[in-house]
């Protein structure tokens, strides 16, 4: 017994769609034929495309199935009717589902009338910058206190800085940024020990690469543990990272930043100001967050729960 979406979806409206044929041809024999198996097909495709809100496909998929073309024009006015009555009511399956696992999903276009709000307004300057060059033991620790994904590698400590005015936190001079995994790399096979010069240097250096690809999974957070010997060890992390990664400055356009993450398909982003300092990163999530907030604003809401 399927317990997916698509083949009970397709029951239940074959079944209503059969009913709904019968009780019409008894109340008015002459109305419609004698095949109540059209209006199945009609009714099955009107329940899952009001379900998951889709139309040329399931229109294609519905064609393919039963190989008869006279009924591309019916299952096509029945999709998008399915689509457009779902759509007044309510969002389709898919996207509740991903409001409720909190994923931070940007749609295909900016917040209409934000040209005015900057990357100043919504970025996160809690930013955890790790330098270029420091012990081993200290970037174990970052790693195990904190749960980024990536960390802007800078040069110089923590200052501070005044842009418009306004006092902003700064991290250093931005040099690159690397990724968790690739750091999770380096301290597992131990990549700071080896020399440049090294033959195994290169085949080590591929195990980073490749780590690069595998951000975005879903494994749970792990905590390292290195030996107390090692953690006296500098490492320098110019090899490694990211040396010319994507920014923005702080006085960069919110529909800009937004066109970014889209096109680029990225998690985050670095914010500088005129000096090439570290000032702040942003997230999906913070894009995300902001265009709920600013719904919740338009719509006369004191709070809203964002993921």
């Amino acid at each position: 017994m399927s317990a997916g979406l698509f083949l009970p979806s397709l029951l239940i409206g074959a079944a209503w769609g059969r009913i709904a044929s019968i009780v019409i041809h008894y109340y008015s024999p002459g109305t419609i034929g004698s095949d109540p198996g059209k209006y199945a097909l009609l009714g099955a495709a009107a329940q899952l495309g009001g379900i998951v809100r889709t139309t040329i496909s399931l229109t294609v998929v519905f064609i393919e199935a039963t190989g008869n073309v006279q009924f591309l024009l019916p299952l096509m006015i029945t999709l998008f009717t399915a689509k457009w009555t779902g759509d007044f009511f309510t969002d389709g399956i898919y996207e509740m589902q991903i409001k409720l696992s909190g994923v931070p999903l940007l749609v295909s276009e900016p917040p209409p009338l934000t040209s005015d709000i900057t990357t100043e307004d919504f970025m996160n300057d809690a930013v955890c910058a790790i330098p270029h060059i420091l012990m081993v033991g200290k970037l174990v620790d970052i790693l195990n206190n904190t749960k980024h994904n990536g960390f802007p590698v800078v040069a110089s400590k923590v200052c501070f800085c005044r842009t418009r005015n306004i006092e902003h936190k700064c991290y250093g001079l931005l040099k690159g940024f690397i990724l968790r995994s690739q750091l999770n790399v380096i301290l597992e096979h131990n990549l700071y020990l080896t020399p440049l010069h090294d033959e195994n240097y290169c085949t080590k250096l591929e195990l980073l690469r490749k780590s690069t690809y595998t951000c975005h999974n879903t494994q749970p957070f792990q905590r390292l543990k290195v030996d107390e010997d090692k953690r006296s060890i500098v490492i320098d992390l110019r090899p490694y990272m990211n040396s010319a990664p994507y920014i923005v400055r702080l006085e960069t356009s919110l529909p800009r930043t937004f066109r970014l993450f889209r096109t680029l398909g990225l998690r985050h982003i670095v914010v500088i100001n005129n000096t090439n300092e570290v000032v702040g990163i942003i997230t999906r999530k913070d894009l995300a967050k902001f265009r709920l907030w600013r719904k919740a604003v338009t719509m006369g809401l004191k709070e809203v729960n964002v993921y």
